[in-house]
């Protein structure tokens, strides 16, 4: 979040700025494809049938590495040729910027998907605390080059070129940096042989639909962000249109990764290992336990970011070239990306659930749906503003959550009623705290608040929603789950 603050500080919401989120999104695209998380999903099942035999297990790994980074450099190739015959077109001054940034960024896709193998495989053995790390070195080198502008160059369009370059040495810092630490742990670079390779091919076969069914929301704010650039480009949006949108994923993202994502990375090895040891009740009671703590927190956050927007952008973002309009706009964004977060945060958790399974496809064919309808409703509605771009996104997360929910439940016991008394626990709570909340922000909290009142209210309206939902818990207390075979975590 700082690394936003010191970009709006910077940029705030001008052409440049729309030229630099773009230039973002088209790397990010494929990142968040074949990037975070999902080539990790591939990796993972077979590295950690092989770590019992390591040297085979290290062949496997550099085949892998050798594999991303090879095919990576394939789409970094196509897209700069792509670019390149784009510059020859009538550009403004606004598009030639965004295509030359994307040019520059483009080479940061290459050590995103060598650091996804990297961090898959040291989940695996166990080592979480460089990949939950990692992302700092991106954010020093990010917020140095943000501060370094206006010292070594001038105008934003400079600031804006020299903070590509920074992405992209802090990712072969990132590489480096998780290189070592594989290396601690025993890792050597082996030449793959013909049984790594034929496990790899394998590996490789479930990748796309894989990529499909974790990147789906990735994909769809994507969309987002390109239509809002389009649509501004066009003139049926205004400028800044693309920079609201991306502030406001950046927001309701936060939540996200936090509780739904983390949950679904940590709780994916054990699915695995219970799907391997056929323990469908154990798997049922663990996909069970984990929507009650990640929902927990995730609802409360959703509602939260509904009705403080407005004053957490401007606490957040509102200072230098980041005005009150543009704060409105990116605050209408983030209030409607945030009624998705509990379903934003549900997704991860869920599609692993069907990856655990052994059922890539299905998970795909849910996430291909919600990418379908966001489309479709970006297409029809997406120019009447960013509010409704972002709803878009929700409305296609919340159809691949309902999807993905029915598909596992066909499957194994999962018993969804069992959730009853949790759910409305929790609505009673948060129905609660959205009443303290409006009553104090409609007459204490300023669009740009001071930092103490606000704080304050957000942390009253948290309390309050675990200690009512805690007290609820004595009048509608969860279902006891039948006995299981207990396995080793």
């Amino acid at each position: 979040m700082v690394r936003d603050m010191v970009t709006a500080y910077r940029f705030g919401a001008s052409v440049v700025m729309d030229a630099l989120v773009l230039a973002l999104r088209v790397p990010d695209l494929f990142r968040r494809l074949f990037g975070e998380g999902v080539l990790g999903a591939s990796l993972i099942p077979p590295f950690a049938s092989l770590l019992d035999h390591p040297r085979q297990a290290w062949r496997f790994l550099t085949g892998a590495l050798l594999a991303a980074a090879v095919a990576a450099l394939g789409v970094v190739l196509t897209c700069e040729a792509v670019c390149l015959w784009l510059s020859f077109g009538d550009l403004d001054e606004g598009q030639s910027l965004a295509l030359e940034l994307t040019a520059r960024l483009l080479p940061y896709l290459i050590f995103v998907c060598v650091l996804s193998q990297l961090a898959a495989a040291l989940q695996a053995l166990g080592r979480f605390t460089a990949p939950a790390l990692v992302s700092c070195v991106l954010n020093i080198g990010w917020i140095t080059a943000c501060f370094a502008g206006p010292s070594w160059t001038e105008g934003q369009a400079n600031w804006a070129r020299l903070l590509a370059t920074a992405v992209l040495v802090s990712g072969a810092a990132q590489v480096g940096w998780l290189l070592a630490d594989l290396h601690r742990a025993g890792f050597r670079l082996l030449l793959p042989d013909q049984a790594a390779r034929d496990l790899l091919k394998r590996s490789m076969w479930s990748l796309l639909p894989v990529a499909v069914a974790i990147a789906a929301t990735q994909i769809n704010t994507t969309v987002d962000g390109l239509a809002a650039w389009l649509f501004g480009q066009s003139g049926q949006l205004e400028t800044g249109a693309a920079t609201a949108i991306y502030y406001g994923e950046r927001l309701f993202m936060l939540p996200v990764g936090v509780v739904g994502i983390a949950t679904a990375v940590v709780y994916f090895p054990t699915m695995c290992q219970l799907v391997g040891q056929q323990q469908l009740d154990e798997l049922a009671v663990a996909v069970r336990g984990a929507l009650r703590g990640m929902w927990l927190l995730a609802v409360p956050a959703s509602i939260g970011l509904m009705l403080l927007a407005r004053p957490v952008v401007g606490l957040l973002l509102e200072r230098g070239a980041f005005e009150a309009e543009a704060g409105a706009r990116a605050a209408s964004a983030a209030a409607a990306y945030g009624a998705g977060i509990w379903a934003f945060a549900a997704l991860p958790l869920l599609v692993r659930v069907e990856l655990a399974l052994g059922r890539p496809r299905r998970a795909a064919v849910a996430g291909v749906a919600g990418v379908a309808l966001n489309i479709l409703l970006v297409v029809g509605w997406g120019r009447h503003g960013e509010q409704v771009l972002a709803a878009t996104t929700v409305a296609a997360a919340v159809l691949q959550t309902i999807w993905l929910l029915t598909s596992i439940s066909q499957t194994i016991p999962l018993d969804l009623t069992r959730l009853a008394p949790f759910l409305t626990r929790t609505l009673v709570a948060a129905a609660l705290m959205a009443g303290l909340v409006i009553s104090v922000r409609d007459r204490w909290i300023t669009p740009a608040p001071a930092a103490l009142p606000l704080i304050a209210l957000i942390v009253a309206a948290a309390g309050l929603h675990l200690v009512v939902e805690r007290l609820l818990r004595r009048v509608l207390p969860d279902p006891p789950d039948p006995p299981s075979p207990q396995i080793s975590r």
